[in-house]
C-alpha cells in the first residue's frame, strides 16, 4: 500500500466528482464522559481511528514519524456517505460504523466543537462547489446544507477549470488562516469535473500548563533501531492525569480553556512501539481513554513535528470498503439519481507540531468520484514520564471524546 507519494491529477477524471476536506487545528485528546449530543459521530471517529492507525502504521517506515486525522476522514467518508444507496450504502455503514442518525449527529458533533469554552480558536466551514448546471438532487445538497452547513456556490469547471480550482482554495484558505492554501493542486479539476466539496477546521490552542523555554535542553532519544539522536527536550513537574499498564505509561496534557488535550502514550521499553501499534484495534477507546488518577508527574516531552500523505484507498479496501471503489458495483445513485459514479481515490494529508507554547496541526481529505466505465500528597514523588523513545499521541475533543489526530513520534 503506498502511503507517501503525490496525488495531483487524480481527480481531472470524466465525470468527476471531489470531496476535499482541509482541516488545520492546535490541540489533543480527553478522557471519556458521560455520553453527548454528537456520540455517536464520535464512536465512528474513533472506530476509524483505529482500524486505520494499524493499516498506516505498518504500510510505513517504522522509523519515521506519521500522522493522520481521524476526524478528517470520516467526515469526508460521511458526506459521501450521504449519496450512497443499495449496497454501498450497506457496506459503508457497516465498515465505517455509521448509524441511522450519522448525519444528525455529525452536526451536533460539530455544533460541539464550534461551543467549546474560551481557550481555542476554532472555525468549522463547509461548501458546496457543483458544476453549474449539472443537476445534484436537492435531497443531497440539502442533507449536506442542514447536516453540515454547506454554503452552494455554483462554478465553471467546464468553462474556467482554473479559476474556479483557484476560487475554491482562496475560500479554504480564508477558513483556515492561511494554513491550506491549496487542498485543490494545479489539474486537480478539469473540464469534467462535476462536483468539489470542502470542510475546512482552524484551530489553534496554547497548553493550559505551558512548558518554559529556559527548562528545554538538549537530551538523547533513542530512535527504532538501536540508534540516538540529541534533541531539544521540554521539561516540567506538574500535576496531571496519569496511567500506566505493564506495557506503557500515559498522560494527558490539557489545553488552556479545558475544551481539548493531547494524550501522550509511550511503551516502557524502548523499542516497544511497534508491539503497541500492534496491539491497536477496534478496542482502541477502551484501552486507551482510561480513568486516570491525578499524580505528580516528572515529564520530558520532545517538541516534535509529523506530517504524512497517505492514499487511503488501499488501507480503506483492506478495512472493507469494497464496492465504493467498484466502477461496476458502486451505488451513489442518491447525489445524482443515476449510478454512474464510484470512489476513485482518497488522499489525506496531515501536519502535526507542538513545542513549548502548544499545538498546531493541519489535515486535509480529499475523496475523488468519476463516472462508471484522584488528589496528590504535596510531598509525593513525582512518576517520572520520559518520552525518550518512539511513542503515540493522540489529539481529542475532551467533551465527546472525538479524535481529531493521531500519530506517532519516532524521530522528533
Amino acid at each position: 500500500m503506498s502511503i507517501s507519494h503525490g496525488v495531483r491529477g487524480f481527480f481531472n477524471l470524466p465525470g468527476l466528482f471531489l470531496l476535499a476536506v482541509a482541516l488545520i487545528t492546535a490541540g489533543l485528546a480527553r478522557p471519556a464522559s458521560a455520553a453527548p449530543a454528537g456520540s455517536s459521530a464520535a464512536s465512528a471517529v474513533n472506530s476509524l481511528a483505529a482500524g486505520m492507525y494499524g493499516k498506516l502504521a505498518s504500510a510505513g517506515d517504522a522509523r519515521q514519524n506519521f500522522c493522520f486525522s481521524p476526524y478528517s476522514v470520516t467526515t469526508a467518508l460521511a458526506m459521501t456517505y450521504a449519496g450512497a444507496a443499495g449496497d454501498t450504502s450497506g457496506e459503508m455503514r457497516k465498515v465505517l460504523h455509521f448509524t441511522d442518525d450519522i448525519h444528525g449527529s455529525g452536526a451536533a458533533l460539530r455544533k460541539g466543537l464550534m461551543s467549546a469554552p474560551g481557550g481555542a480558536e476554532l472555525l468549522i466551514a463547509n461548501s458546496i462547489w457543483p458544476q453549474g448546471g449539472y443537476r445534484f438532487l436537492r435531497s443531497f445538497t440539502g442533507l449536506l446544507k442542514d447536516s453540515y452547513d454547506a454554503e452552494l456556490t455554483p462554478v465553471d469547471f467546464q468553462g474556467q477549470p482554473e479559476r474556479s480550482r483557484i476560487t475554491i482554495n482562496d475560500w479554504t484558505a480564508m477558513r483556515t488562516n492561511g494554513k491550506i492554501t491549496d487542498i485543490l493542486p494545479p489539474d486537480s479539476v478539469g473540464p469534467d469535473s462535476r462536483l468539489v466539496l470542502v470542510n475546512a477546521l482552524y484551530f489553534k490552542a496554547a497548553w493550559a500548563d505551558g512548558f518554559s523555554k529556559s527548562d528545554t535542553s538538549e537530551q538523547e532519544f533513542f530512535t527504532p533501531g538501536g540508534g540516538s539522536a540529541a534533541v531539544p527536550m521540554m521539561h516540567s513537574v506538574r500535576n496531571a492525569e496519569y496511567f500506566e499498564t505493564d506495557g506503557f505509561q500515559a498522560a494527558r496534557l490539557p489545553y488552556a480553556g479545558g475544551a481539548f488535550s493531547m494524550l501522550l502514550v509511550l511503551p516502557k521499553e524502548r523499542d516497544g512501539l511497534s508491539a503497541l501499534e500492534g496491539s491497536l484495534d477496534s478496542d482502541l477507546p477502551a484501552s486507551l481513554f482510561f480513568r486516570p488518577e491525578r499524580r505528580r508527574v516528572d515529564l520530558w516531552v520532545p517538541k516534535f513535528k509529523a506530517e504524512s500523505t497517505f492514499d487511503l484507498v488501499d488501507a480503506l479496501r483492506d478495512l472493507g470498503v469494497k464496492s465504493a471503489f467498484d466502477d461496476k458495483a458502486a451505488d451513489f445513485s442518491l447525489m445524482n439519481g443515476k449510478w454512474d459514479l464510484y470512489i476513485n481515490a482518497v488522499a489525506h494529508k496531515a501536519f502535526v507540531e507542538a513545542d513549548e507554547r502548544g499545538t498546531e496541526a493541519a489535515a486535509a481529505t480529499a475523496v475523488g468520484m468519476a463516472r462508471m466505465s484522584a488528589p496528590y500528597a504535596p510531598e509525593e514523588t513525582p512518576v517520572v514520564f520520559r518520552a525518550d523513545h518512539p511513542f503515540i499521541f493522540l489529539i481529542e475533543d475532551n467533551d465527546s471524546g472525538a479524535i481529531l489526530f493521531m500519530g506517532r513520534v519516532a524521530r522528533p
